[in-house]
């Protein structure tokens, strides 16, 4: 499974986005972690 992972480190907190090939409207799961924040 061809993807990306992208993890950037802000101030405001840890956001990850990951995106597989042909994610969009596959599921939510590459869309719903692309737009929701992920707090530690």
């Amino acid at each position: 499974m061809s993807g990306f992972l992208a993890v950037d480190s802000g101030g405001s907190g840890l956001r990850v986005v990951v995106g597989a090939a042909g994610a969009e409207g596959r599921g939510p799961l590459g869309r719903r972690a692309s737009r929701e924040p992920v707090r530690t």
